[in-house]
């Protein structure tokens, strides 16, 4: 496994397992198989509904070995500690390595929000802190404020590049983490995409996360087979030619595909 520095000193694994959509026995037997296998980066949520299936699994290995993410609904931001208490009491662990804020609100204060929740880390419920789906202006106002998170969270795949939130966020050394890497498996048929991938004998989700790696991008693609799993891990062990890499970089469509009714994006 590689990792990455956070601005706090901790070590994020470069690759994560996602869980959405994963519950009951389903998720735990999912996680547990990732962990078998190497991975040390599980990330879930409240909105996941999955807490407790996560930390049935994590079990099975020392906690100190993994490196668990977790995030809070905006609604829930006027006073997160009893929230962030019940997180740690569903999978039971005395801290989170991560918490981010799931969602950026315009009807409340980002800044007050994150603000309070560095007593959660000052009283070691948390280690570090994040923001998930924030744009370069919600960032901004963090930044302006003192408040730099460790990660940003989001979307992010050949077809959504956010090159400009990337180059801020190394500017201010806010560690990138991409979700839905595969843009819910609608990248996966690119022609281009398929060519490379072809060329390396990889698959396309394979030269997808590459990608991600080169840019010191954090990927947690969801996987529920065993196949998967070694798959997203297998592309760890490989490196793309410069000259693909910018092939790549050139097809962006500014793809969404999680884009809810509720999103404040940047135009």
């Amino acid at each position: 496994m590689q990792f990455i520095k956070l601005k706090s000193g901790s070590s994020i694994p470069i690759l994560g397992l996602g869980t959405w959509k994963l519950k009951g026995s389903k998720c735990k037997s999912v996680v547990e198989d990732a962990l078998n296998l190497g991975y040390l980066h599980i990330d879930t949520a409240d909105l996941y509904e999955n807490h407790k299936s996560v930390g049935e699994a994590i079990k099975s290995i020392s906690r100190e070995k993994i490196f668990l993410t977790s995030k809070i609904w905006f609604n829930n931001l006027d006073n997160p500690k009893p929230v962030v208490s019940r997180f740690l009491k569903e999978l039971d662990t005395p801290y989170l390595d991560l918490l981010l804020i799931h969602w950026p609100d315009s009807s409340q204060s980002m800044v007050k929000a994150f603000s309070e929740l560095q007593e959660l880390k000052k009283e070691g419920l948390v280690k570090n802190l994040g923001v998930s789906n924030f744009s370069i202006s919600h960032l901004k106002n963090l930044v302006d404020a003192d408040l730099v998170p460790d990660v940003n969270q989001v979307e992010f795949h050949p077809l959504l590049y956010q090159k400009d939130l990337l180059s801020f966020c190394k500017k201010y050394n806010i560690i990138l983490t991409a979700y839905s890497p595969f843009g819910h498996a609608k990248i996966l048929s690119n022609s281009v995409l398929k060519e490379i991938a072809k060329s390396y004998n990889k698959s396309v989700a394979q030269i997808c996360l590459a990608w991600l790696f080169e840019k010191e991008i954090v990927a947690i693609p969801k996987a529920s087979s065993i196949e998967h799993l070694n798959q997203n891990l297998d592309s760890l062990n490989f490196n793309l030619l410069k000259e693909d890499i910018e092939r790549i970089d050139s097809l962006n469509e500014n793809l969404r595909t999680c884009n809810p009714s509720f999103a404040e994006f940047d135009e």
